[in-house]
């Protein structure tokens, strides 16, 4: 089979895929030729995307001449052995772009190619009619290079894998348009080359294509007039229709973020000039464009407003009256005139004059071009023009005359160089003094309560004072104080606010807002369809003008944070305070650490009602290591010392022998402030409270395995290869992945590559991850492999595992002694065996003792009176009292060994 034809014939415009019949119908011919007129280094995506299926030929003579031999060849026919005779097939590079920085490296240097990609964000649908009236309206305004519409320009756009499909993958558009937001005045151009594009489309009026291209009009205005309440409605009632998509949403956060980020200053020039001035009317628009390249850097755009836009509609319903609106809220006005005055002109400079004297805007340039027109030559329109220069003469108005278009740059340049210093570079917002409104009931706290690190306070008022800062996260344990530190932020700083909202978020961050939201004056009638109830309320705070600020408090759930980060970033005129346990990415965080010593001092003596004595301060000292500095623990264990009368020393050793669950600590103690941001009863026992602070529910069954292991291990960084070896793990990745997922979940704590869990979520885990010797033992089993050393190898190289299997010794042995039938529990004998023996090599007699008397414990309540294990901890228990001098117990247990002996082995004689 032959085809005359084009590449793009086979492929799909819609998955830009080969079409099914292709792949299929052309399946019973062995030979398939396609002759195309497109040379090999010319070929692009189509091209290349059909060479497997089709031995593509150029159509000239020589390829023709070969075709027809190879058809005459009465041998075997083989197309593909025609390709040698015309050229060496050498793929063209494909632009395989991975991420945005990869597509920065390829192109910045092309500023022209540059552009013209990112400005196709505008749109979300890519074709080739909008790719070519976004280019050409580039290189008209010369934001690109004339010519820059080149064929070879064209096969590179089609080269690039994410240009490939019919529609942008959600995350390249919004990369692209992030970099567009630093070219302000490219993306007005593209927008409005867009708009012009769907204006000059015909399409049945109720179709669903008419429908789309009213809503591409309506969106891309609405991004060039963002203030424009029209299209603002317009927008928002597309959106409650559900036929806006949902990265449109995403665009308009971004724009909200880069203006809030940058504080670009908008500065809005109307032109007015008659059709004959039609060459300097395009010349000032270039003259713009050029000026918005420099003026970018200092963060000020000019938007011209052009008189075109407007004239069709005047003419057809005489919008005066909004036409004058829109001179009124301009900056600047500019008119150009030459040998006539234009239907409206003068009522649109009484407009724009009138304004200036009682708002003091727009400033009002008018510039007439010199005519050398005769005496014969005048007309009544000329008239016109002399009558305007009278009534301008009237009104002591100067007006400018100009020879050229060069001429009418220069002046006009200069003038808005003076203007721009004066009146715009200082953008800086200044909050008036009203008094701080809260927009809802939350607790407070009271200066003389808090106790805590002024740094953080500064720290977190700097940043969020900061222009591109608008949100700050404090990061840190439950209980470790974020809550207390964002309640004395708002005591210290709360006169810098307008309003203030506070949000506690108890499961679902959307949904408590929303009830939080509708609890204040500004609350949303008929918000009960759920469908963009979040991004309602939000635009609802846009509304509110001043400098405000949102906290949301507790928002641990790491998915949730991230899934409405994003929306969070659109609030404008608020700054967020966010408390988490949780870490997301491109976020200010301000991770809060334990107390130090004088603080922690100074916050257990205020809920213990007394000061610490010196004989008491080595035990304080003790205590607060053992507790890991948690401020929560700090106060509660203060509390339930204070209502029961004891001494630093007494906790001490409770906590020691049990934990913050001993019935000694577990009468109701006030948790004040805790209480009431986390909807929880004032008065509790510490062990339910404590308790309650942490959710493992949401955790997969891996990182619920790996923090039971954290929960028996000692409470110390450890580094990352030894945690793989620990936890005899297999694939690597996986593993990496989820103890990051912990540490950004607030459930371990990093540094420098080694990882380790906060003391009191250890006793937390252990208790509600129901942590056993059955769900360890593969930790478990790796210290009793490694500490059942060979004889002949030197013990005192374990050493080091000491730490750990101690620690798992002794937190299953407590366990042990509350009930001694714990499945699994003789593998804990089992280490405490081979733990004494290492012991014993060190020459630790005393606590290989103690190992020794624990194995044996374990085993005599699980194993048969006679079980060879336990005779062999009597030997080994025997041994160690040999070392230390008792031989009366030496022999003692030697004998019980050799009873269980004799009974477990038969007698052998040696002859």
């Amino acid at each position: 089979m032959i085809i005359f034809g084009k590449a793009s014939s086979f492929i799909s415009g819609r998955t830009r895929e080969l079409t099914n019949w292709a792949t299929n119908d052309f399946k019973i011919w062995e030979n398939k030729a396609l002759i195309i007129n497109e040379t090999v280094k010319n070929w692009a995506y189509e091209e290349f995307k059909i060479y497997d299926l089709l031995t593509i030929l150029p159509s000239n003579i020589e390829a023709l001449f070969e075709l027809i031999k190879e058809l005459t060849n009465t041998e075997k026919k083989s197309f593909k052995s025609l390709v040698k005779y015309y050229y060496v097939l050498t793929k063209k590079e494909q632009y395989n772009f991975k991420n945005i920085e990869n597509f920065k490296q390829i192109f910045f240097s092309d500023m022209d190619m540059f552009l013209w990609i990112i400005s196709l964000s505008v749109h979300q649908k890519i074709n080739w009619e909008i790719i070519l009236a976004i280019g050409k309206a580039l290189e008209n305004h010369q934001i690109i290079k004339e010519k820059s519409l080149s064929y070879a320009n064209l096969l590179k756009l089609m080269k690039i894998n994410f240009l490939k499909k019919s529609a942008f993958d959600e995350k390249w558009r919004l990369d692209l348009y992030g970099l567009l937001k630093e070219h302000k005045n490219t993306e007005e151009i593209a927008r409005k080359a867009v708009i012009e594009l769907y204006q000059n489309t015909n399409l049945p009026k109720n179709s669903f294509a008419h429908l789309q291209k009213e809503i591409q009009i309506d969106t891309q205005n609405l991004y060039l007039e963002p203030d424009n309440k029209k299209y603002q409605d317009k927008f928002n009632l597309l959106k409650q229709e559900g036929l806006i998509e949902e990265i449109e949403y995403m665009i308009v956060d971004i724009d909200r973020k880069y203006i809030r980020k940058r504080n670009i200053k908008t500065i809005k020039i109307f032109l007015a000039s008659s059709s004959e001035l039609k060459e300097e009317r395009k010349e000032f628009e270039i003259f713009i464009n050029r000026k918005n390249n420099i003026l970018q850097k200092r963060d000020v755009f000019l938007k011209l407003i052009i008189w075109e836009d407007f004239i069709d509609a005047m003419a057809q319903k005489r919008l005066q009256d909004e036409y004058n609106k829109v001179i009124s809220e301009c900056d600047i006005f500019v008119s150009l005139f030459f040998t006539k005055v234009g239907r409206y002109t003068n009522e649109e400079f009484e407009t724009a004059f009138k304004s200036f004297h009682e708002s003091g805007k727009p400033l009002i340039y008018t510039y007439f071009k010199n005519s050398n027109i005769k005496t014969e030559e005048i007309t009544d329109e000329f008239i016109t023009l002399l009558n305007f220069k009278k009534h301008l003469e009237k009104l002591n108005h100067f007006y400018t005359k100009y020879e050229n278009t060069e001429g009418l740059l220069k002046h006009f340049g200069d003038q808005l160089e003076k203007i721009l210093p004066r009146k715009y570079e200082n953008f800086k917002e200044i909050i008036t003094e009203n008094k701080t409104i809260f927009l809802n009931n939350f607790a407070k706290i009271e200066k003389k309560y808090f106790v805590g690190s002024e740094t953080e306070l500064k720290y977190i008022d700097e940043n969020l004072s900061k222009k591109n800062e608008p949100l700050v996260l404090l990061n840190g344990l439950g209980g470790i104080g974020k809550t207390t530190l964002a309640q004395a932020y708002i005591n210290r700083f709360q006169n810098n606010y307008n309003n203030i909202l506070w949000v506690s978020v108890f499961s679902d961050l959307q949904n408590d807002f929303k009830n939080e939201f509708q609890m204040t004056k500004f609350g949303i009638e008929n918000l009960e369809k759920k469908d963009n109830q979040f991004k309602r309320i939000l635009n609802k705070l846009n509304y509110i003008s001043g400098n405000n600020l949102l906290i949301l408090d507790n928002a641990n759930d790491k998915k949730d944070l991230q899934e409405n980060y994003f929306q969070l970033q659109s609030l404008n005129n608020w700054k967020v305070l966010m408390t988490s346990r949780a870490k997301i990415d491109n976020i200010n965080i301000l991770e809060i650490e334990h107390l130090d010593l004088e603080s922690a001092k100074k916050l257990f003596e205020k809920h213990f009602l007394k000061k610490i004595a010196k004989n008491e301060e080595k035990n304080f000292l003790e205590l607060l290591k053992h507790i890991d500095y948690h401020t929560l623990m700090i106060e509660l264990i203060a509390k339930a010392g204070n209502k029961k009368s004891l001494e630093i020393a007494e906790i001490l050793q409770i906590l020691k022998v049990s934990d913050f669950k001993d019935d000694k600590l577990q009468r109701k103690i006030g948790i004040g402030l805790h209480a009431e941001m986390t909807n929880k009863e004032k008065e509790c026992k510490m062990k339910d409270y404590i308790l309650s602070l942490f959710n493992f529910e949401q955790l997969t069954d891996e990182e619920k395995k790996i923090l039971r292991y954290f929960s028996i291990l000692p409470n110390d960084f450890i580094e990352i290869e030894k945690l793989k070896a620990f936890f005899q793990i297999k694939d690597e990745n996986d593993f990496e992945h989820t103890i990051e997922n912990l540490v950004s979940s607030g459930y371990l704590q990093t540094t420098e590559n080694s990882y380790k869990c906060h003391a009191v979520l250890q006793q937390i885990t252990f208790e509600k991850l129901n942590s056993n010797p059955k769900n360890c033992i593969v930790l478990i089993r790796y210290f009793i492999d490694i500490l059942d050393t060979d004889p002949y190898k030197n013990k005192l190289d374990f050493v080091k595992y000491l730490i750990y299997a101690e620690n798992i010794v002794l937190i299953f042995y407590k366990e042990f002694e509350k009930n001694n039938k714990i499945e699994n529990i003789k593998e804990i004998a089992t280490l405490s065996n081979n733990l004494a023996s290492v012991l014993h090599a060190k020459g630790d007699y005393k606590k290989t003792l103690e190992y020794n008397k624990k194995a044996i414990s374990i085993y005599k309540k699980n194993l048969d009176k006679n079980h060879p294990s336990l005779a062999n901890a009597y030997n080994d228990i025997a041994s160690t009292y040999q070392n230390l001098g008792d031989n009366e117990k030496e022999l003692e247990y030697n004998k019980k060994a050799l009873k269980i002996k004799e009974k477990v082995y038969p007698l052998i004689i040696v002859w």
